[in-house]
Parts: C-alpha cells; structure tokens; sequence
C-alpha cells in the first residue's frame, strides 16, 4: 500500500505499523505517535487481565 501511494506522488500515512500489547511497548514505539496512545493500550490491557474485552465472533 505505501509502495503504491509513493507511486502516486504522495506521501503514505500507514507505512510504519507496530502492534503492542502493553504501555511499556508505547515506549520503545520509534517516530509520531499520539499523546494518549499509552492510555488506550493502558486500559485494554488492564480489560484484558480482567477479562472485560469482547471475544471476536
């Protein structure tokens, strides 16, 4: 996909992707990322550990 926007001329957006699973990861995370990045991943992991996600169907 980002090989296809850079053919366009433009620059991709999604070119870098990191999953992480716990708010010590948002950390090591290299480049822009958002401020409240570390509170999302904070609260679903704290969800996960208590077992409050949602299960995919």
């Amino acid at each position: 996909m980002a090989t296809a926007e850079r053919a366009l001329g433009r620059d991709p957006e999604l070119d870098r992707m990191a999953l992480v699973r716990a708010p010590a990861e948002v950390s090591a995370l290299q480049g822009p990322h958002t401020y409240y990045l570390e509170a999302v991943v904070r609260r679903h992991a704290e969800a996960s550990s208590r077992g409050d996600t949602e299960k995919p169907r």
